[in-house]
């Protein structure tokens, strides 16, 4: 699993404005907006040593962050059930490991849906 192919997924859904690790800090970026970070995995040696990425597992930490709370819920728009539709659609089975953690950040005054995510990459698509 690549940046490139999160980025490609998530981007869209937020006129791309999809960064990994961090955002921008100055200035803050548009919202809603979306940040990605591999937060961990696991490698699968095989005879000849370890794999490559492609057959790893991999954890990615998605973080979204909008204005309102409906700009990430709404059952039809919000952008946590279209995120995470699209995360499973990857030719990588992608799934999400527990409910989305949600804050509001009174600084920025916005809100943060937190989703964690494993790609499969020993699992054939």
């Amino acid at each position: 699993m690549t940046d490139d192919l999160i980025f490609t997924t998530l981007g869209p859904l937020v006129a791309s404005r999809c960064y990994p690790i961090v955002f921008p800090q100055k200035p803050l970026p548009v919202w809603p907006a979306i940040r990605f970070t591999r937060v961990g995995g696991t490698i699968y040696p095989d005879a000849c040593g370890a794999g490559d990425d492609s057959t790893d597992d991999q954890r990615f930490q998605v973080d979204i962050v909008a204005t309102t709370l409906d700009e990430l819920t709404d059952t039809v728009t919000g952008l946590v059930p279209l995120a995470r539709a699209a995360m499973a659609l990857l030719t990588v089975p992608t799934v999400l490991q527990a409910p989305p953690a949600f804050e509001y950040d009174p600084e920025t005054k916005t809100y943060r849906a937190v989703m964690d995510f494993i790609c499969y990459g020993s699992s054939p698509p």
